[in-house]
């Protein structure tokens, strides 16, 4: 079901748009590292962009989870193993890749969307 036009008074205020989609990253990113302690999550697919610096991670159940790095990385992922955000930092999120190495990411930006955005 597509969510209809917004309501005028949340199209008055773009503040107020902001913030809302702010809330449901939140409440995204919070429900896939609720996923995380019950396993890894297999990672479909990996694309790199920019250089490396932007990550994009197609997961075993049609999500994704797009990351934009700090340090620039290009190795095949396998799964992703924990992440957790820092307040100094920003996301750190630890990778399985597929040679069994565990690879750490470092994101100033995590961006989760549900296999129904797609």
């Amino acid at each position: 079901m597509r969510p209809g036009p917004a309501p005028e008074r949340i199209r008055r205020r773009p503040g107020l748009k902001y913030e809302l989609e702010r809330l449901v990253q939140e409440v995204r990113l919070g429900d896939l590292r609720q996923r995380l302690p019950t396993g890894e999550l297999r990672v479909r697919a990996t694309t790199y962009r920019g250089g490396g610096r932007r990550v994009r991670f197609e997961l075993g159940d049609g999500s994704t989870l797009a990351l934009r790095l700090f340090w620039p990385r290009r190795d095949d992922v396998a799964a992703i193993v924990s992440m957790h955000d820092d307040e100094r930092i920003g996301w750190i999120v630890t990778t399985r890749t597929v040679d069994g190495r565990d690879l750490v990411f470092y994101a100033w930006l995590a961006i989760a969307e549900s296999p129904t955005e797609r």
